[in-house]
């Protein structure tokens, strides 16, 4: 039984495989574009950071290979953020 941390922080997301004793067996990190139109303020493009993130987390699941499964999933991510969605759940 292997486990995923996924971390979606400010500028990147990173994501880590361990086995269930706790030993890395695969990790990936990429990073996305931070959008400033204003001074002092910071965007993400919403499509581009989750497009990021799924690659992310399947490089490193692929690279974990198969033959220990994630079994479970924990999500960390950078403070109060929201993504306004349609019904549809299209950005």
């Amino acid at each position: 039984m292997s486990l995923l941390g996924v971390d979606v922080g400010t500028t990147g997301c990173k994501a880590v495989v361990f086995s269930g004793e706790g030993t890395t067996l695969s990790s990936a990190y990429v990073e996305y574009n931070v959008v400033r139109r204003l001074q002092g303020y910071a965007e993400l493009d919403s499509a581009e950071t989750w497009s990021k993130i799924k690659s992310t987390i399947a490089r490193a699941a692929h690279e974990a290979g198969s033959g220990d499964p994630i079994h479970a999933l924990s999500v960390a991510s950078m403070g109060e953020a929201v993504v306004p969605v349609t019904k549809d759940r299209s950005i």
